[in-house]
């Protein structure tokens, strides 16, 4: 059964990597570039996974979280991060995402982390 992941993220080249390895590990694929097209695909499509990117303040990624939250409670998000500094991490974790990789990415590993997630039944179906 493929699932579904949504992309939250402005930067073309970040989505291109990330889509085409998700693709290969035939994962279906939807991409949002606002935070209102976030809210509407949550809504809509139910992913299995929202991978947020962080390209913007920290204060509008704690923002748009709580919106997913409060629209799907109990939706997988996986922050992706642009610093690396043990403070900046933690505060996504105290907000409740459910996991966080900085950037640059291994795609590799994000794949590893989306399956984790999966298999640990920590996203909806």
């Amino acid at each position: 059964m493929k699932h579904l992941v949504l992309l939250a993220s402005g930067n073309p080249s970040l989505v291109s990597v990330i889509k085409k390895h998700l693709v290969e590990d035939e994962y279906d694929i939807i991409i949002a570039r606002t935070s209102a097209d976030v809210f509407k695909m949550v809504k809509d499509h139910n992913p299995s996974v929202v991978l947020l990117d962080t390209n913007q303040s920290e204060l509008q990624a704690e923002a748009i979280h709580d919106e997913i939250q409060r629209l799907v409670p109990g939706q997988t998000v996986i922050v992706l991060a642009d610093k690396e500094e043990a403070s900046y991490v933690s505060h996504y974790f105290k907000i409740g995402v459910d996991d966080v990789m900085v950037k640059p990415l291994d795609p590799n590993e994000l794949i590893g982390r989306i399956n984790a997630r999966i298999r640990c039944g920590d996203v909806s179906v």
